[in-house]
């Protein structure tokens, strides 16, 4: 149902819960309906100087992407880019504060965001009367009852009578924070009960003057904005530029994944390529409006020293409430300087009080990979006429691989010998090799491509990857000097007998395994590996992410700069397109598995496992993507093993079938999770065990495809 809000491109760019209206523009001499007024105190003639300035800013760097981005000059209408920047530049102040500010800048920020929102509904009013509505927003269309509808008589707003209240006292009650709702009651023709009713307050933007055809244009436009932006304590006008140019690129048509990264954003974006920096280890999900929730502790680091574990909610750092916070302000407070505590209070699940923990700060070097040797369970005599089950290791090794940093490579290196050690300690061999690409975003193009020439057959020569336009444009092969081993990628201590051990693995069955959450760097690896047969691919469709993004350093006038210190920010724009192996892009597409795991007809996992690049589909021509690929064989549950079961509890049986068993490492009696599908799949396909509740089978059951756009 509509609720008075439609979408721009500036909204994607908030961390709060609210979208972005367009109303009227401003008539000759007036101010923008509904947003406060310019502070008096602004020193004009400066500040009308600074726009000017940053104006020229936001030109450069949008030419820049007119003559560097894959599609050219840009086809989206000037004003809709500059409404987006407008947008951006009214959000900029408390984006910022609420991710870097103080408990009481904070505050300060929720004030400022209070004289921003409205419901944007035009209605008439006299004392004594009810407000009866004339106009809805824009994009708003009710589909049923509970919709707010043109003659509707309002009669209370938040539970407060409105009859004997003036037009500009209605119109008070119903501004305040964006994404905050509004409760109005209404009477309406026909109905003789009262209709309660939710909007939401949004940022109105006015629409851009048809005199905005080219990027000089946007000044005047953006300048009411800025002034507005401005009245809030502590904004920076670079910062509201910063946000203002990553909307105006964002909203440009160059693909999702372009953007501009701000001055603000750079050492963020250092450290997480890097692979390294000063934090507490531990992987988090966040909304504003609830605690932090911990979805990972990173194993040796401080968190998991100081006795943090998955599913504790942090609800204070350092004292201070998380609730309102963003993810980069949670970010921001849990990184620092290395020795120094951070104390956070826990609510952990069967603990009735909360915890106050305090961890230290060390630098972080996140395992860019780890493996387990799979196990199979097998009876076995417990010498009373009865059996146990017993966890025993194959010879089947799986490397996970949850990033490509600059570490990948490394980490891998370590943790193959780190498995083969393990599998000589249980008297078996590595007969088998697993990459887990799944929820891998990707990354760095030159880890993925030295990891894909990592697990070719020695001596190939086959293709890797190409970059640009076309499947022949900037083919990188295994073998070539870009994709060899450097010092850096050798752990220490590695022997000659480790490498040949590596070397040994190579000969042996390899699989891959990618889901709707394997995406770039990851896709590269998938697609090399398989079109060169090196690997089959087992699971679902990946992301789709085929687009190749170049960073050009600008400076503060946005003119491309290569001094390092002169580096203001950088345009993170789409120039080209990957083709993994043999040339077929993943754009919009994904790599296609060789092995669907399926749960077959009904499957409730296809809704969201087609591909698409998450609506990117058509930046590239089908005809160079995998559209139109099908895997080979499927993967499902055997027919005993459903019984009755619907198609959404087939899927989940896989993941969360336990049983109790006894490993025979140390003899500790532990609840195992018997079936990962993919996972199973993968050693059905590997080893064609007749006990394994799944079977591969040529029944395919084809996914629906998308129309461009979707």
């Amino acid at each position: 149902m509509g609720r008075g809000i439609i979408t721009t491109a500036a909204a994607a760019l908030v961390a709060i819960p609210a979208l972005i209206t367009t109303a009227a523009g401003p008539a000759e001499g007036q101010g923008i309906r509904n947003q406060p007024a310019v502070a008096a105190s602004h020193d004009r003639s400066h500040l009308t100087l600074q726009t000017a300035l940053q104006c020229s800013r936001l030109e450069n760097i949008m030419k820049l992407a007119d003559e560097n981005a894959f599609n050219g000059t840009m086809t989206v209408s000037h004003r809709d880019v500059a409404k987006a920047a407008y947008g951006a530049i009214l959000l900029a102040p408390y984006k910022h504060i609420m991710t870097h500010g103080t408990a009481a800048e904070r505050e300060s920020a929720k004030a400022y965001l209070a004289q921003l929102g409205h419901v944007d509904i035009e209605f008439t009013k006299d004392e004594g009367v009810v407000a009866v509505v004339a106009s809805l927003p824009d994009g708003y269309t009710p589909e049923d009852d509970k919709d707010l509808q043109i003659a509707d008589q309002i009669t209370h707003i938040n539970g407060e009578s409105i009859i004997n209240l003036s037009h500009e006292r209605v119109s008070e009650l119903l501004r305040g924070g964006v994404g905050e709702p509004v409760a109005l009651t209404v009477q309406r023709y026909g109905n003789p009960e009262p209709i309660q009713i939710s909007m939401l307050r949004s940022l109105i933007v006015p629409d851009a003057p048809d005199t905005i055809q080219a990027y000089v244009d946007y000044c005047n436009y953006l300048a009411p904005a800025v002034d507005i932006a401005m009245t809030s304590p502590g904004a920076s006008i670079v910062q509201v530029f910063d946000e203002a140019i990553n909307a105006a690129v964002q909203a440009s048509g160059r693909g999702r994944h372009s953007s501009y990264i701000g001055i603000s954003s750079l050492q963020r974006t250092r450290e997480d390529t890097a692979g390294q920096f000063g934090g507490i280890g531990m992987e988090f999900s966040k909304q504003v409006g609830s605690p932090i929730e911990v979805q990972g502790v990173m194993r040796d680091n401080p968190a998991a020293k100081a006795g943090m574990l998955n599913g504790d909610k942090v609800t204070h750092i350092n004292g201070v409430s998380v609730i309102d916070m963003t993810s980069d302000h949670v970010v921001g407070m849990l990184r620092g300087r290395v020795g120094e505590d951070v104390s956070v209070t826990v609510e952990r699940e069967g603990v009735s009080e909360p915890l106050s923990i305090t961890i230290t700060r060390g630098v972080i070097v996140p395992r860019a990979a780890e493996g387990f040797l799979v196990t199979e369970m097998e009876r076995v005599s417990d010498g009373q006429g009865g059996f146990d089950m017993v966890e025993v290791p194959t010879g089947t090794a799986v490397i996970k691989i949850p990033t490509f940093s600059e570490k990948t490579t490394l980490h891998i290196m370590e943790t193959v010998k780190e498995l083969i050690a393990e599998a000589r300690a249980s008297g078996v061999e590595i007969d088998s090799l697993v990459l887990d690409l799944r929820n891998d975003p990707g990354g760095l193009l030159d880890q993925a491509m030295k990891i894909s020439n990592l697990f070719m057959p020695e001596g190939h020569t086959g293709r890797l990857v190409a970059t640009g336009l076309h499947k022949d444009q900037n083919v990188v092969r295994a073998g070539s000097p870009r994709t060899g081993l450097e010092r850096s990628d050798i752990p220490e201590g590695y022997t000659r007998q480790d490498i040949d051990d590596f070397n040994a693995l190579l000969g042996q069955e390899m699989r891959v395994l990618i889901n709707p959450g394997s995406a770039s760097a990851s896709e590269i690896v998938a697609g090399a590996l398989q079109d060169n047969g090196a690997a089959k691919v087992v699971g679902t469709n990946s992301y789709g992410k085929g687009s190749v993004q170049t960073l050009i350093p600008v400076d503060v006038n946005g003119q491309t700069t290569y001094r390092r210190a002169d580096i203001k920010g950088y345009l993170r724009l789409t120039t080209a397109f990957f083709f993994p192996g043999q040339g077929l892009s993943n754009q919009g597409s994904g790599i296609v598995p060789d092995v669907y795991v399926s749960f077959g007809e009904g499957d409730p996992r296809v809704a969201r496992d087609t591909g698409g690049g998450k609506g990117e589909r058509g930046l590239i021509d089908d005809s160079k993507t995998r559209f139109g690929q099908t895997p080979a064989e499927s993967c499902v549950l055997k027919e005993e093993f459903r019984g009755e079961l619907s198609a959404e509890e087939q899927a989940i049986v896989p993941d969360s079938l336990e049983v109790t068993l006894r490993r025979q490492v140390d003899g500790q009696w532990v609840r195992y999770q018997a079936l990962d599908a993919d996972l199973a799949c993968t050693i059905q396909d590997i080893r064609d065990a007749q006990t394994s509740p799944y079977v591969i089978t040529t029944d395919y059951v084809p996914l629906p495809v998308r129309a461009p756009g979707e």
